[in-house]
């Protein structure tokens, strides 16, 4: 029987519209600590940096890349 396999990657990122903050700061930590909860349970974890999963992201797929042009 033929099979399918695949991995996807997603890096979600969301803000307001200019930044600005629209979250009380009294409901922010709740709010965190219920996002980080839902989205471990979902088996999605943030246990590196962006640098190190870049980094990761770039070996697994075997892409050469020179760190001086790849940081600020």
């Amino acid at each position: 029987m033929a099979q399918s396999l695949s991995k996807i990657y997603v890096h979600l990122i969301f803000s307001t519209k200019n930044r600005e903050r629209t979250l009380p700061d009294e409901i922010r930590p709740d709010l965190h600590a219920y996002m980080g909860s839902t989205l471990k349970g979902l088996g999605c974890h943030r246990v590196k940096s962006f640098q190190e999963e870049l980094r990761a992201f770039l070996k697994a797929y075997e892409i050469e890349f020179d760190e001086r042009y790849v940081w600020d």
